[in-house]
Order: structure tokens, then C-alpha cells, then sequence
């Protein structure tokens, strides 16, 4: 064997390392939206309003119920709407959990409650590589690196895996919306956040998702149209009345500039 070949199983070798560095399973990805990075403009937070940032630093907090208890892992509700979950953690995803998993993820949960995300991200990557289907694990990993700007790939691989597990969870769709755009790919962020609406369209934050990424590219009709659905869905929300009314004043800006 000559040196070329040997170079070239060399590389092929720290690239496939690269690859499985973080997730147990890579081979397959989510084909919802093209994964072609468009020459789309970076998104600038002097084009919102105080209250648009305010909103933007808030949409990635998720809401959460405490689940870890016996009944929660014994639940044998058959009714349960998927989007009333965190992915992974519907009843009858808690059944197919083993006992490790079930130890790792709650020990995983106390430090993610408790901000401190080093150690629950190893926790997580554990209890994904104790159980490749874990979408818990692979939804909070993506959460984690999603408040990290140098690790929205890794947050995108982490969604992508949660949803190959799970592709009808709105929340996922969600949160693949957030990871595109925290990059500034809006486009794309619209495809996943009108699919997570599609997926059920009476959680007021996905609404302001969409309107805020419509703000974001000036498409001022459309984002006064989903920022009134918020605020109608959560009416007492001052954040969502505010975004609206910036949305609004911008759109007669436009119209009156033409």
C-alpha cells in the first residue's frame, strides 16, 4: 500500500471520528428541509424592537413539567396529545425506557434544572448512547448546544435525531425552527416552524416564532398576522402585544413609504 492510500484511510478515519464524536448514530438525517445553506442576511438585532430581543432571548426556554415520578413512568394514558409533551417524554415513550435510562435522564434533568449543563450534557450523551432512540436525550442535548453559538450544528444534529425518532412532535419541528434561525437561514426556519403549527396550531409561542422570523425578513403582513394569533392565544402576554404593535407600525411605515 502506498503512502497516498494510506493518507487518504487517515483521513477517512478522523472524519468518521468527527462524525460520532457527540451522537451515537449519524447515518440518517431529517429530509424536511433542504440542508443547502442559502445566501440568506444575517439576522441583526438593531432591525427589533427592545421587546423583539427581549422575545428572541426568551423563545428558547421550554416549558416543562416535572414527570420523574413512578406514576409519570407508569402512565398508561392512551389520549395524550404529543404536543402537550417535551419530546420523550410522553407515557408511552417512559414505558421503553430501561431502568439506566431512566436513572441517567432524571440525574440528567436535576443538573439541566439546575443550570448546570456540562454535566447534564454528559449525562444525556450517556443515557443516548445506553438507548440510540432515547429522544429526551437527543431533544435536551439540542437545547443545550442551541444557547451555545458555536455549537448550532451540533444543537441541529440533536434536534435531527430527536425528530428521527419522533417526526410527527411539534416541538421538535420547533426547535429545529429556532436552531435555522439563530443562524440567520429564516427561510428554512418558516418551513419548520409552519410544520410544527401544522403539527398544532393553538401553542401561541410557535406563532411567534413564525411571526418573529416573517419580522426578520420584512414580510411585515405576514408576521402582524401570526404575532395576533399569539397574542390572541395568550392574551396577557405584554411581550407578544408589544411585538405585534412593532410589527404593525412597521408594516404602515412600508405601505406609506410606496
Amino acid at each position: 500500500m502506498g503512502i497516498f492510500e494510506i493518507i487518504i484511510i487517515v483521513a477517512a478515519a478522523i472524519i468518521f471520528i468527527i462524525l460520532i464524536r457527540r451522537f451515537p448514530d449519524t447515518s440518517e438525517h431529517l429530509d424536511v428541509s433542504s440542508r443547502h445553506k442559502f445566501n440568506f442576511p444575517k439576522f441583526s438585532f438593531a432591525s427589533l424592537s427592545n421587546f423583539g430581543r427581549v422575545l428572541l432571548a426568551k423563545l428558547q426556554k421550554r416549558p416543562r413539567s416535572d414527570f420523574w415520578s413512578e406514576d409519570a413512568f407508569e402512565s398508561n394514558n392512551d389520549n395524550f396529545d404529543k404536543n402537550q409533551f417535551e419530546p420523550g417524554r410522553d407515557p408511552k415513550d417512559l414505558e421503553h425506557y430501561s431502568p439506566a435510562v431512566k436513572q441517567l435522564l432524571s440525574l440528567a434533568g436535576e443538573h439541566y434544572d439546575g443550570g448546570r449543563l456540562r454535566e447534564a450534557e454528559d449525562l444525556y450523551l450517556k443515557a443516548a448512547a445506553e438507548d440510540p432512540k432515547c429522544v429526551l436525550a437527543y431533544n435536551r442535548l439540542g437545547q443545550i448546544y442551541l444557547k451555545r453559538p458555536e455549537a448550532l450544528d451540533d444543537a441541529e444534529e440533536a434536534f435531527r435525531q430527536a425528530y428521527k425518532f419522533d417526526p410527527e412532535n411539534g416541538f421538535i419541528l420547533d426547535n429545529l425552527g429556532l436552531v435555522n434561525f439563530a443562524k440567520g437561514l429564516f427561510n428554512e426556519a418558516i418551513n419548520f416552524y409552519e410544520k410544527s403549527i401544522e403539527a398544532n396550531k393553538q401553542i401561541a409561542e410557535r406563532h411567534a416564532h413564525l411571526g418573529l422570523a416573517y419580522l426578520s425578513l420584512r414580510h411585515y403582513a405576514k408576521a402582524v398576522r401570526h404575532l395576533a394569533r399569539a397574542w390572541a392565544l395568550e392574551p396577557s402576554n405584554d411581550e407578544y402585544k408589544s411585538l405585534l404593535d412593532d410589527a404593525k407600525d412597521r408594516e404602515r411605515r412600508l405601505r406609506s413609504s410606496r
